[in-house]
């Protein structure tokens, strides 16, 4: 990358470390990835049927049926944000640790809520779609790392999220824009099954994204770590 030197971190080293750390931690990881995807994709199953926005009250159900499934998961992400930290560090994942500090499942609940309550309205409602879900990806894409980190509140994770990607914000999108590309790839299987039901290819979807999500969110703690220093810039 051409900022490299700003951003603190390169492509490859991001990915690098995602897979490294997956590979080294790949049971922690996928337990922990496991439990919210199966929950957003239950959800989904049901709002599925209300995709097509006909009316208001489609567009309400859809958003309701996925805004709550989305949280729950967000809310139990919690003990896989800290794996992922601990992977990125090159330290023994501990699966009892996030247990410990049972409160931060509630500031990860508060900063799931506005989270998803912006990033589902911009895949939905917007004009332009997904574009505006990607910006509130860029803004709010380490509150989940800090509230794992440094048990921070939901609200104040959310805040120094935007903080921490402060003059980075480009290449912080172009990065999310590999990271949902290369996610993606893991829901292709899933997706290729046009002849097959609905919820089997929503399964086959969510296995795939169990793998790639926790890779990505390995390198995601990566860079997390670099820009955690640029806050006492």
């Amino acid at each position: 990358m051409a900022d490299q030197v700003t951003f603190g971190i390169g492509i490859g080293e991001i990915f690098s470390k995602g897979f490294k750390g997956w590979i080294r931690n790949i049971v922690p990881l996928t337990l922990a990835g496991v439990v919210p995807i199966a929950v957003a994709s239950g959800f989904g199953f049901f709002a599925q049927q209300f995709n097509e926005v006909v009316t208001i009250r489609d567009g309400i159900l859809w958003f309701t049926f996925n805004f709550i499934g989305w949280v729950i998961a967000g809310t139990l992400s919690y003990p896989w944000y800290m794996y992922a930290l601990r992977a990125a560090d090159g330290e023994p994942v501990n699966l009892a640790e996030p247990f410990e500090t049972p409160k931060r499942f509630v500031a990860q609940f508060i900063g799931s809520f506005w989270f998803f309550a912006g990033f589902l309205f911009g895949i939905r409602f917007i004009v332009i779609p997904f574009l505006p879900a990607i910006l509130i990806l860029v803004l709010y894409a380490f509150y989940g790392f800090l509230i794992a980190d440094e048990g921070r509140s939901g609200i104040n994770a959310l805040g120094t999220s935007i903080r921490m990607g402060e003059k980075r914000r480009i290449g912080l999108f172009a990065i999310a824009l590999m990271f949902l590309m290369f996610n993606f790839l893991g829901a292709v299987p899933g997706l290729g099954l046009l002849g097959a039901s609905f919820a089997v290819r929503l399964g086959l979807v969510s296995l795939g994204l169990v793998f790639t999500t926790s890779i990505t969110l390995v390198g995601g703690a990566a860079i997390y770590r670099v820009f955690r220093g640029f806050l006492h810039e």
